[in-house]
C-alpha cells in the first residue's frame, strides 16, 4: 500500500492531541480493526488485520501551547520522582532559543 496515500487518509481523520481510538480500518474496511493515536506530536497508525498493511508514523511539530502542556506534564512526573529521591526542583523555562541563533563573532 502506498505510504502516502495512507498519509493522505490519516492527515484527513484531524486527530485530537493527545487521543487513542480504535475504529474500522478505512483502508481494508474491517470492522475495529485499525487504531490511530496522536501522542505527543506523533500519530500513529496501524491495522491489525493480517492481510492490510497500513501502519505508519507521522511527527508533526508542536504548537508552542502543545509543547507548554507536553512539558509541564513531563515535570510533574520528574517532579514527583525527584521528590522521592529527594533531589532539586526542575522548572518548564518560560520561553526557549533556537541554539542555531546564537551569533558568536
Amino acid at each position: 500500500m502506498d505510504y502516502n496515500y495512507q498519509m493522505k487518509i490519516i492527515n484527513g481523520m484531524a486527530v485530537q492531541p493527545n487521543t487513542d481510538v480504535r475504529v474500522d480500518c478505512p483502508f481494508c474496511f474491517h470492522k475495529n480493526t485499525f487504531t490511530l493515536k496522536n501522542i505527543d506530536g506523533k500519530i500513529m497508525w496501524n491495522c491489525f488485520y493480517a492481510m492490510c498493511d497500513a501502519k505508519g508514523k507521522i511527527e508533526k511539530e508542536m504548537s508552542p501551547e502543545q509543547l507548554k502542556n507536553f512539558l509541564n506534564s513531563k515535570e510533574l512526573s520528574l517532579q514527583n520522582k525527584m521528590k522521592s529521591e529527594n533531589k532539586i526542583k526542575w522548572n518548564v523555562p518560560e520561553y526557549f532559543t533556537s541554539v542555531h541563533s546564537i551569533n558568536v563573532p
